[in-house]
């Protein structure tokens, strides 16, 4: 599959996550999304650029629906549950929501409690998320990559028959 025909058949189908996906048709659609969802987000658009961080996060969700659609069908494609790929949202949003509300956390105006804040709930809360992050995250990689079930399976056809 040609990467412009990934990218048009991942856009089309941005809010399906039933169904199967070939493995070239999420690789070469997830680098563009993954890159249009952070530029988007980030800097690009001047509306964007004045909100607060929460809510750039929140406009970065629903930028980021079409990749996890994409992925969810990519895994269904594999015989996995499609519903597996929503753990690299603890990547994208967990860690980073908590990190910023250590900094809120530490600029409080009582260092005291900010300490406590930091030391007691927002160290053991990231490294909690981290660790489930990567034990979740690394199998759902790992099953991105292997090649489609040869056959249909309960998800629907083999998205490769027609090649």
């Amino acid at each position: 599959m040609r990467p412009s025909q990934a990218i048009k058949i991942c856009i089309r189908k941005s809010f399906i996550f039933s169904g199967r996906s070939s493995r070239s048709e999420f690789w070469w659609f997830f680098p563009v999304g993954i890159a249009f969802a952070i530029t988007a987000t980030w800097g690009l658009l001047p509306i964007i650029i004045s909100l607060n961080w929460y809510t750039k996060y929140v406009f970065a969700f629903f930028l980021l629906i079409p990749v996890w659609a994409a992925g969810s069908r990519r895994l269904q494609d594999t015989g996995e549950d499609g519903k597996d790929i929503f753990f690299s949202a603890v990547i994208f949003f967990g860690i980073p929501m908590i990190s910023m509300l250590g900094v809120t956390a530490l600029s409080a105006a009582n260092i005291f409690i900010a300490i406590i804040v930091f030391g007691f709930l927002y160290l053991p809360i990231i490294g909690i998320t981290i660790f489930l992050a990567f034990m979740f995250l690394g199998p759902t990689i790992g099953q991105l990559l292997v090649p489609s079930e040869r056959s249909s399976n309960k998800f629907g056809p083999n998205p490769n028959e027609g090649c």
